[in-house]
């Protein structure tokens, strides 16, 4: 792990390694110590892994996303709480356009293969990076955020999928059929 101000240490001179974009669940951070585990191992087996800090928090006051109290915050703040969604997606991006343009990374990491991983809500992040339409409404219409075709494939753990009844990915989860 790196500050701001440090340069990476490579293995060799010459070598170009893959990228994993690391979304961390909902309320999280990437220093918490499973997460830190997860991108010790992917970045043991030669991956540069890029794990931004998602401000949740800024946006929404849910406590787990599962409770009833929950799901009515969830329904009377829907606009703040799509916003929060839509932009970890963009961060990822943001994220991945850092990494390929940093003079201490770009000459060092292939840009062609580009993957991710999510826990929870970070996974939902992904589908969201690839190209899956996000619930804009109680009627559960959707849209896409963005699609960003470095991400060449995701993997999600536990990924979120919405509440009952209110589908993160529109009606029935077809925000989902493009991915």
């Amino acid at each position: 792990m790196l500050r701001s101000t440090e340069a990476p240490l490579w293995p060799d001179a010459g070598t170009r390694f893959p990228v994993l974009v690391f979304s961390h669940g909902y309320g999280g951070a990437p220093v918490e110590s499973a997460y830190l585990l997860a991108m010790t191992i992917f970045a043991g087996y030669g991956y540069v892994v890029a794990a931004p800090f998602h401000t949740d928090a800024a946006f929404s006051d849910l406590r787990n996303l599962e409770g009833f109290l929950d799901f009515v915050y969830l329904v009377t703040h829907l606009e703040q709480f799509t916003a929060m969604q839509a932009l970890r997606p963009l961060a990822l991006s943001k994220t991945l356009d850092l990494v390929l343009s940093d003079p201490r990374w770009r000459d060092r990491v292939d840009a062609t293969r580009i993957g991710g991983f999510g826990a929870s809500m970070g996974a939902e992040s992904l589908l969201l990076m690839g190209g899956a339409k996000l619930t804009t409404n109680v009627m559960q219409d959707s849209v896409p955020v963005t699609f960003d075709p470095r991400l060449k494939a995701a993997v999600g753990y536990v990924p979120y999928l919405g509440q009952i009844g209110f589908s993160a990915f529109g009606r029935q989860q077809r925000g989902l059929d493009g991915v």
